[in-house]
């Protein structure tokens, strides 16, 4: 049944991000365009309820729990799809978990190394091309505007990029795969989407609507239910042509999207996106900690211990500085400018790598001991504006992105304190605050209790206290 109900949902074009069976309900997520309104969802996938389904059909048994019946919703976007005995045989057949739910399906996304071939300029290629109709693409959007006023759907576009390529001044175009080229006229809605969803919620910081970008600077392109093919082995044909990929783990899932990416330094990795059925993970019970994050100290727990960042970034400034002064006597255009321009994106991108690893050991070292970590939102843009170089080369925002998937993997439970909770300057002792602390204060005396309190460690204690406390709440 969950096969029959995948193939209705395909047929709208839409994907099924995961779906949950409860005892009286389900929960079906479903990514759609964004111009497809809310109520035609609802109506596609809710077109009879629960209430008129059991008037027409009263002979069918409720399911195992407390009588009631499993809701049409989840066999099919209507019933009559379906047969009566069908629904009877998946009731009894549906394994059911510890908390009477199906198994929830996720995405899942795999990151494979191309090897370095000659056959890899096609890849190259296709990636420029996928640059020039973005470009194409982005000037009809602002042609259209200042004609019409209006913006153009994502579907006109595909219509039109089709008749496009049967042209004789765009016949290069069929050398990227149909669904890529479909594929970004999707890419430019998301992004227009992204930006006006921006500046209607008031969000700070910069936001820009989707823009001309440089063949250079253009990464990747997408391909979805055709296109590509893997083998056996560690081999896959994409577009043709087969290409050999470093293969450091099984592909587990339905496979629905495979994107190409090309990174500065001139390598290519296939990024593909599969379906697969969630680990049962219980969430476990152990010590709660508090974590403040600082630029002394990568991180100080509630205990007093400190985890220091290697700062990867600092510790390269003589290869970054060397790397730099010899690009810039290269002359431009030239060969050694461009050898010197990839060597120095190399070394970023093992910065870069370094950085990442090390936030996926500490992660897992985390959530290995604590079974709730509790941190705090921090205004990393403002600080940036303080101390910027230092604040990236931290990067706390992607340790905090890359914990919560592990925390998530692992049955953990992370925590994140508002950011205008007064961590430092509350006494964890008594709770009087300091309205007078600056930055410059590393110790202070309570004037309520008397406590000489360290600025970092106090707020690694308040942080968890107030971690705890939303979870009580």
């Amino acid at each position: 049944m969950k096969d029959i109900l995948y193939s209705i949902v395909e047929k709208m074009q839409w994907d099924i991000l995961a779906h949950e069976v409860m005892p009286d309900h389900v929960h079906l997520f479903v990514s759609v365009p964004h111009t497809v309104a809310p109520c035609d969802v609802a109506k596609t996938n809710k077109e009879q309820s629960g209430r008129h389904f059991l008037v027409q059909h009263p002979g069918l048994p409720g399911s195992r729990y407390d009588n009631s019946l499993c809701v049409p919703e989840y066999f099919e976007t209507s019933a009559r799809y379906v047969s009566i005995e069908a629904m009877k045989a998946y009731i009894e057949a549906s394994t059911i978990n510890r908390k009477g739910t199906v198994a929830m399906q996720v995405r899942m996304t795999y990151k494979y190394k191309l090897y370095n071939s000659k056959q890899n300029r096609h890849l190259d290629q296709a990636i420029d091309i996928a640059a020039e109709i973005w470009n194409h693409c982005i000037a009809l959007h602002r042609r259209y505007y200042r004609m019409y006023g209006k913006f153009l759907s994502a579907n006109q576009l595909k219509v039109f990029l089709t008749k496009l390529k049967k042209r004789n001044k765009y016949a290069h175009w069929n050398q990227l795969g149909s669904q890529a080229v479909q594929d970004i006229p999707e890419r430019i809605n998301r992004s227009y989407k992204a930006f006006f969803d921006h500046v209607k919620s008031g969000r700070s910081g910069r936001k820009a609507p989707p823009k001309f970008c440089k063949r250079k600077n253009y990464s990747s392109f997408t391909l979805k239910q055709a296109g590509y093919q893997f083998h056996g082995d560690n081999h896959v044909t994409i577009m043709g042509r087969t290409y050999k990929y470093v293969k450091h783990r099984s592909l587990i899932g339905t496979i629905k999207t495979v994107t190409v990416k090309r990174t500065k330094s001139g390598e290519f990795h296939l990024c593909v996106s599969v379906v697969q059925e969630a680990p049962d993970v219980q969430s476990r019970t152990g010590n709660a900690v508090g974590l403040d994050f600082g630029l002394k100290h990568f991180l100080t727990m509630d205990n007093g211990k400190t985890i220091d960042s290697p700062q990867w970034y600092l510790n390269s400034m003589n290869e970054i500085r060397k790397a730099h002064r010899k690009l810039s006597r290269c002359k431009k255009g030239s060969n050694n400018r461009r050898k010197a321009l990839l060597r120095l994106e190399k070394i970023y991108q093992q910065i870069s790598n370094r950085r990442r690893d090390w936030f996926f050991k500490l992660a897992h070292d985390l959530t290995a001991q604590y079974g709730i970590i509790c941190i705090e939102n921090i205004n990393l843009v403002g600080m940036k504006r303080l101390w910027g170089r230092k604040v990236s080369d931290l990067a706390f925002a992607e340790f905090v992105g890359i914990l919560e998937w592990i925390a998530k993997k692992n049955g953990c439970c992370v925590v994140k304190v508002d950011r205008w909770f007064p961590s430092s300057k509350a006494c964890h002792v008594c709770g009087t605050l300091n309205t007078e602390l600056s930055l410059t204060d590393r110790k202070w005396i309570c004037e309520g209790c008397g406590t000489i309190l360290d600025r970092d460690i106090n707020a690694a204690i308040n942080i968890r206290e107030g971690g705890l406390a939303i979870i009580a709440s």
